[in-house]
């Protein structure tokens, strides 16, 4: 089955990247069928050089329109292509040679909604953004499954939003109305949900084809401004109304507890770094009485999931604090309701840290940053002190600083004692990293403790900040 692959790149004053991103899609091993160049009323000289390639390959159409902002000329590009699937490359982004080959060589074998390919960083600047985010997880290659089955698997940590690691079925886009939200930032979150909760048959393959640039300036590197706040809820807010008014997700309610705790817990935790506190309150208000309206009845049941019982904490704590939000019980109903789901995220706590061995021997803490503090700090509040002989342990080491973590000397993890008894990985974000560095190292892995699961939608430093909230 032969396929026709269109290119949609969205450009706005880019002209330092723009040359390399157009020709990692023209210097293809397979050639492109269609490249799409839309220039969303660029002040720099990057409608230039669109025009000069344009004049030399047959294949690039190029689009001049006034500034409308990323999400509509994305959908302007989904309304003018002619391929039978589509991708997305940001203008300051680029491609690997073998892209276009490896999409057609797994789009022929099947005809699908969706296949997910992998990404790689390129740090231009110094990021905490974990270098395998745009990694989706391994179980998805070579596999067919619905969009909902997918995201049942993978979320949180395998599972991305962005719409540039995936080729789309023009006509399932065009069939189900899935575009991105126009003069919002965050646009890839809804545009994603819509595709993953309507796909029937979606599949991955393990190549790393698309190179995401770290950079300055950039939509996602810059800071958070009243604007990206304001999204933030309304993105929330037009996720949370699909869902519940989808029917794929009626039979799916701990997944919708799942996902939706997360994007409580994060967005909260995100709005908590805004200054404008009259701004952040207002918006909290929105966010706490969309949740009451639509999905108190879903956390009120019985289920075991410290994610969602911090989550309706967190929206039980707002509320007690503006008691104006709609479709709540009595005040006194309401603090008797925060004290249960209060007791219920310690129990689930304490059986975590329980079980960590700090009873004797010598046990490595992977991580020397606030994950590990939180993590001392809470077992030590609950179990008393530790009689575990401790070490730290950290992936690289910093030649301008002391190795001193809370006066303990730290070691890199090639630096290991042949003596020790465990190793704890701290950390949330890093965890897959910092366990294959163990492993590397040929330390056994039933001597690694791992405070999370692939499921884990939060950490301890989030259990501490809404218990504190």
């Amino acid at each position: 089955m032969l396929v026709r692959v269109t290119v949609i790149v969205p450009i706005y004053n880019v002209e330092k990247y723009l040359e390399e991103c157009i020709s990692s899609l023209i210097c293809q091993s397979e050639k492109f069928d269609e490249i799409i160049l839309i220039n969303d009323g660029s002040t720099d000289s990057s409608e230039k050089i669109c025009e000069k390639y344009v004049a030399q390959y047959s294949n690039i159409i190029f689009i001049n329109q006034t500034n409308q902002g990323l999400a509509a000329t994305r959908n302007l590009g989904i309304k003018k292509a002619t391929g039978d699937y589509v991708i997305f490359v940001d203008s300051d982004d680029y491609l690997h040679r073998n892209a276009c080959a490896a999409i057609k060589n797994a789009l022929q074998k099947k005809e699908m909604e969706v296949l997910y390919y992998n990404a790689d960083i390129q740090y231009d600047i110094r990021s905490t953004e974990n270098k395998d985010a745009f990694i989706h997880k391994d179980s998805l290659n070579g596999q067919y499954m619905t969009g909902i089955e997918y995201f049942k698997s993978a979320f949180p940590k395998g599972y991305t939003v962005s719409a540039c690691v995936a080729a789309y079925n023009i006509r399932f886009l065009r069939k189900y109305e899935i575009i991105f939200p126009e003069g919002l930032y965050y646009e890839d979150n809804f545009f994603s949900l819509q595709v993953i909760s309507n796909a029937k048959i979606v599949t991955g393959i393990r190549e790393s084809l698309y190179i995401r640039r770290c950079r300055e300036d950039s939509i996602m590197t810059s800071g958070l401004s009243e604007k990206k706040c304001r999204d933030l809820i309304a993105n929330q807010r037009l996720m949370w109304e699909y869902i519940f008014n989808h029917s794929n997700w009626i039979s799916e309610k701990d997944l919708v507890r799942k996902y939706i705790s997360f994007e409580v817990l994060h967005t909260f935790f995100k709005l908590s770094q805004y200054d404008n506190e009259k701004v952040i309150i207002h918006l909290k208000y929105e966010l706490v009485s969309a949740f009451i309206r639509l999905w108190k009845p879903v956390f009120q049941e019985e289920y075991k999931s410290i994610e969602a019982h911090l989550a309706f904490l967190l929206i039980l704590k707002e509320a007690s604090r503006n008691l104006k939000v709609k479709c709540y019980p009595p005040e006194v109903q309401l603090y008797e309701q925060i004290e249960s789901t209060k007791r219920k995220v310690c129990g689930e706590c304490m059986e975590r840290l329980s079980a960590l061995p700090f009873n004797g021997g010598k046990v490595g803490i992977y991580g020397i940053g606030d994950h590990t503090r939180t993590l001392l700090e809470l077992y030590q509040k609950e179990f008393g002190k530790i009689q575990a002989e401790l070490f730290f342990i950290t992936s690289q080491k910093n030649e301008n600083q002391k190795q001193i973590f809370m006066n303990r000397k730290v070691l890199t993890y090639q630096d290991i004692p042949e003596d020790f008894d465990y190793i704890v990985i701290s950390s949330y974000v890093y965890q897959g990293e910092m366990y294959m560095n163990l492993l590397n190292q040929e330390v056994k892995k039933e001597k690694i403790i791992l405070l999370y699961t692939e499921t884990s939608a939060c950490d301890l430093v989030m259990i501490q900040w809404v218990m504190n909230y």
